[in-house]
């Protein structure tokens, strides 16, 4: 990319639901960042972007736009099990990448996408928006605070009733559909965050209950690290969509101190995006945390979070230099333990995996894992495999 760069010119691959209500939203806010191009694969999807964004060309192909050569940035909001792919093409051409959550599907994946970045020069970075809720924001305020004392036992909860109504794909198990890494992955990113130490255990039960899709209806993982005492610390990640009562999002027990916190699956930032305008986005007084230690019992209203910090912080990286908020350090045992959990269901037992710290190098996937090659090392040159719209 040009040192003399002032405008990044971005391509959004994918026209589903993700690109048009959360990324091209929030995108809207940052000046530096300019919609130059779509890539969507069906005819009438193409029509739709087309008469929503004069003069933004539109592709039928990533092939296509990368040929065309005037993108800085590719943006990947396509179903899971094509993360992996663009990416990979994308960085091979030049342009930097953000890909939505989940970064992609194995480690395998993961080590192959971060050669291609390596390769390139450019930034990859992934889309982890739930960093900048306000929910997660207040978790971390008052765990800094130190009014838990040694945080020991977190619960993290994301839970509703109904399979997915905006795509078929994702109450399908063999496109990557389900809660646990449509929305869990959020959850593991989160408790990852909190707890830096070494993930030494997975466990997962699932229940597949819908006699129509075999996609999660339970879905509890338990997450065993390192730390002081001789149990460690523990992380308990629950998604489902069975349940018509949701648990609290948040339960955290320290040695001094207990926190807990109700509220729904939606960030108050969804109606600010709706409206394109932040002031919108106010958490419901009956969702705020309490907290309760030796000296009492108190209400913790919610920090604003701002997801637009985002796409600020990807056009501060490319245009300043500045560090990516989310790393591909953070990623690798994102999808570590992710692949860990997927594996504790297949066997219908713990997995035990030493996944490092973040600085800590050269580890191995883990006991148990697969360490088959990717078949994604070196990019082929023909086309990449059809891919739907997230929200199609």
């Amino acid at each position: 990319m040009p040192e003399t760069l002032q405008l990044i010119r971005y391509a959004i691959v994918g026209y589903g639901s993700a690109a048009r209500t959360i990324h091209l939203p929030l995108l809207a806010f940052e000046p530096r960042m300019k919609l130059q191009a779509i890539v969507a694969r069906k005819p009438e999807t193409r029509d739709e972007a087309a008469n929503r964004h004069a003069g933004v060309k539109v592709y039928a192909s990533v092939e296509e736009m990368l040929a065309s050569g005037d993108v800085d940035l590719v943006i990947v909001t396509t179903p899971h099990e094509s993360h992996a792919e663009i990416s990979i093409r994308s960085l091979a051409a030049g342009k930097s990448v953000v890909v939505d959550k989940p970064m992609c599907l194995s480690v395998a994946e993961y080590e192959a996408m971060h050669t291609a970045q390596e390769k390139s020069g450019k930034l990859l970075t992934v889309f982890h928006n739930a960093r900048l809720s306000g929910d997660f924001l207040t978790l971390r305020s008052i765990i800094d605070s130190g009014k838990l004392g040694d945080l020991k036992w977190l619960e993290v909860n994301w839970n509703r009733h109904g399979l997915s109504k905006r795509s078929a794909w994702r109450n399908d198990a063999n496109a990557a559909g389900g809660r646990l890494i449509d929305l869990g992955v959020h959850l593991f990113d989160q408790v990852l965050q909190v707890f830096p130490e070494r993930v030494t255990s997975a466990y997962t039960r699932i229940n597949r209950d819908w006699p129509d899709a075999q996609v999660e209806s339970a879905c509890t993982i338990t997450i065993g690290f390192e730390g002081m005492g001789e149990t460690g610390r523990t992380a308990i990640i629950d998604v489902g969509s069975m349940t018509r009562i949701p648990k609290p999002k948040y339960h955290a027990i320290g040695t001094t101190g207990t926190w807990t916190k109700p509220g729904g699956l939606v960030d108050p930032q969804d109606a600010a995006l709706a409206s394109g305008d932040y002031a919108d986005a106010c958490e419901d007084p009956t969702n705020i945390g309490t907290l309760v230690d030796p000296t009492g019992t108190y209400p913790t209203p919610t920090i604003a979070g701002d997801w637009r910090k985002f796409y600020a912080n990807v056009a501060d990286v490319l245009l300043d230099h500045a560090t990516p908020l989310v790393n591909l350090e953070e990623m690798r045992r994102v999808i570590s333990v992710m692949e860990a959990a997927i594996e504790s269901d297949r066997r219908g037992d713990v997995v035990k995996l030493p996944v490092p710290s973040p600085g800590t190098p050269g580890e191995g996937q883990g006991e148990g894992l697969s360490a088959n090659q990717s078949t994604l090392e070196d990019p082929h040159p023909g086309p990449l495999p059809a891919y739907r719209e997230r929200g199609k």
